[in-house]
């Protein structure tokens, strides 16, 4: 839908229809767990994760039942929160001015949560950036309902889970080995996608299920070999190998920007951005 004329516009805030996703997410996955023990088959699941501190909503979309003050109040706020002249602690107190108004707002939520991140106030940067997240207007990431649904399913059908979001916090925001409850900006490639190293944490911790079901046995041998078959692996990737993955990673890295407008730490300069979606419906 996002690569066709005018694919963006498609997404419009709509918490019924997003529910109605998130519900038949669930249904389908209940019915993958209950066929695969109805008929033995093996079955792992993994917690959905994505990056919520490198990665801006795709959409945001303000309120479209303003009253003339409560609008002028926003929009007021929102030009003070979106500039980086001023003291994080000002912008800070306004992003939490435009929420009290519109407090499903992703951008707010998202530049809230990446100040305190940048702060180091972690605890409070979990709650808006996991909100910047879940009310995304386009949202190419797992919601919060999503990610309980599969914990949930996984427990009552007794399937193995691979706790991803864990798996992949380590560190802090200055990269100290300190587990945040937030996942490593570092271990994403962009939005979803784990970087070589996330993926390795992932195989790792499949492998361990592997061995508790009793499919392998893991030795001091096997992970020899496996080091030995990375260090073969990789030398058998020639550089053109790492240069056109960087250029299909930073054609994905413009893609996703194009479509998250000029939301960052800082915010968009530009506040058109913000009436071109008041605007809409």
């Amino acid at each position: 839908i996002l690569d066709r004329p005018g694919g963006l516009e498609s997404y419009q805030r709509d918490p019924i229809w997003q529910r109605g996703v998130e519900g038949h997410f669930a249904t389908s996955l209940e019915k993958i767990a209950g066929r695969t023990r109805e008929n033995d088959l093996p079955l792992i699941m993994c917690v959905p994760v994505s990056d919520l501190v490198n990665t801006p909503p795709f959409k945001i979309q303000t309120r479209s039942d303003w009253t003339e003050d409560e609008e002028n109040r926003f929009r007021s706020a929102w030009s003070i929160a979106s500039d980086s002249d001023r003291s994080p602690s000002r912008r800070i107190d306004a992003l939490r001015e435009c929420l009290e108004m519109d407090p499903t707002h992703a951008g707010a939520n998202y530049a809230l949560g990446r100040l305190h991140y940048d702060r180091g106030d972690s605890e409070q940067a979990r709650q808006y950036l996991i909100a910047a997240r879940d009310h995304d207007v386009c949202p190419l990431r797992a919601t919060s309902a999503i990610v309980q649904s599969t914990k949930v399913i996984a427990e009552r059908y007794r399937v193995p889970l691979i706790d991803t979001p864990t798996l992949l916090d380590e560190r802090d925001f200055r990269g100290a080995l300190i587990a945040d409850q937030i996942p490593d900006p570092s271990r994403f490639v962009d939005h979803v996608h784990p970087s070589i190293v996330g993926h390795q944490k992932i195989g790792a911790a499949l492998a361990q299920q592997f061995e508790k079901l009793g499919w392998v046995e893991l030795t001091e041998q096997s992970a020899v070999r496996y080091e030995n078959a990375v260090k073969e692996h990789l030398s058998k990737l020639d550089q053109d190998y790492y240069v056109r993955g960087k250029q299909r990673l930073e054609g994905l890295r413009l893609w996703t920007m194009g479509r998250a407008g000029q939301l960052a730490t800082e915010m968009a300069d530009d506040p058109s951005n913000l009436q071109e979606d008041q605007q809409q419906p």
